[in-house]
């Protein structure tokens, strides 16, 4: 793995366990996307265990100047991305084509007391513009998300619906 030398800030890296029969046979230091030369394993075979492997590919990536483990991108938590198209974060409008129409869905996204990733579509033919937001919203109050600017959503799925009908 090579680092640039007119590199100002610090370049980024994850480890990423590689399994085989759901045991770990070996540790992968990635840098930026892993591609050729930007990867270098560290197998638990020779380094005497998974924790002295793990910790090998650690102290690499700290001798190259590299960040490990930085989590996740994107918006803070009930925040919307930059680049969405509505005004709160996890619920959006989707169109879906069918062989003789289109319909518009509302889509509200959260994620579990879990931890995993959920979502529930309601459909504005079925239930109305209106109707489905309100499902959408209370989904997503239900999950513990904040509760969203309900007239800026509906300003928006007005404008989506109209712009396809």
């Amino acid at each position: 793995m090579s680092q640039s030398t007119s590199q100002k800030t610090p370049g980024r890296a994850h480890v990423v366990a590689l399994r085989y029969s759901g045991e770990v046979v070996s540790y992968q230091l990635r840098r930026g996307r892993g591609g050729p030369g930007e990867t270098k394993s560290f197998s638990v075979n020779k380094y005497g265990g998974p924790r002295k492997a793990l910790r090998a590919a650690m102290e690499e990536a700290k001798a190259q100047g590299l960040i490990v483990g930085q989590g996740r991108g994107g918006a803070p938590k009930g925040q919307p991305n930059v680049r969405s198209s509505t005004p709160a974060a996890g619920i959006r409008f989707v169109w879906e084509e069918f062989s003789e129409s289109a319909v518009l869905y509302v889509v509200a996204s959260w994620t579990s007391p879990e931890g995993k990733p959920a979502q529930s579509s309601w459909s504005t033919a079925r239930h109305g513009l209106e109707g489905a937001l309100d499902k959408a919203i209370e989904k997503r109050v239900a999950s513990g998300a904040p509760d969203p600017d309900k007239k800026a959503l509906m300003r928006v799925l007005r404008a989506t619906y109209k712009s396809r009908t």
